[in-house]
């Protein structure tokens, strides 16, 4: 598992903090999830915490939390059955989810050394064979635009709209909202942690 996570992170296994479940399958071989990130990261928050007085009894990452925010949006104004990628876009780069009627079917990060750009990793997420009807995207989107990977650019190459996380609808109804907060990153991963234990 450590050498695994070592690889996949690039991060020498004694600077890296992991988990991992192993769920049996129907067809009675085993699948393996891990998860793995710096140990710095993890002993900041734990020792944050602490000097709160809080107990932390789960660290959520940002894409996963974000990842809840973005399908609880992407439900409140889709068809259950259109299938969607979810990006998530922050300074280490582009977490991406294929979500259809089941939940996740897949997940691509970028950058990873099996693609050779952006576009080729989600490319690659979506398949030939079924198609994507909406992308929605969420964190630092200017980013996205830099690496020159623009929403019209994704909108032609899938065939579908491309629309920003925005956290308006969701602030009790408010009229208006600042425009720097509209697509606010900390507003998705917020949102998503308080999503935790209602959507998986």
């Amino acid at each position: 598992m450590l050498a695994e996570a070592e690889r996949v992170a690039g991060i020498e296994r004694s600077a890296l903090a992991v988990d991992w479940s192993i769920q049996a399958l129907e067809n009675g071989d085993a699948e393996v999830s891990i998860a793995a990130t710096g140990r710095q990261y993890v002993e900041s928050r734990v020792e944050t915490a602490a000097a709160a007085n809080i107990v932390l009894s789960a660290i959520d990452g940002e894409p996963g939390a974000a990842l809840r925010a973005l399908r609880y949006s992407a439900a409140l104004e889709i068809d259950p059955l259109e299938r969607f990628v979810a990006c998530w876009v922050e300074s280490a780069g582009l977490h991406a989810w294929l979500v259809g009627e089941e939940g996740v079917e897949n997940e691509v990060r970028y950058p990873s050394p099996e693609y050779s750009s952006a576009t080729e990793a989600l490319t690659d997420l979506v398949g030939n064979d079924l198609p994507v009807h909406w992308i929605y995207i969420g964190g630092d989107i200017e980013l996205l635009n830099r690496a020159g990977v623009s929403t019209p650019m994704l909108a032609a190459l899938f065939g579908c709209p491309v629309m920003p996380f925005e956290c308006a609808p969701f602030c009790n109804g408010a009229q208006r909202v600042d425009e720097r907060l509209a697509h606010s990153p900390l507003f998705a991963v917020a949102m998503g942690l308080a999503l935790r234990e209602v959507m998986p």
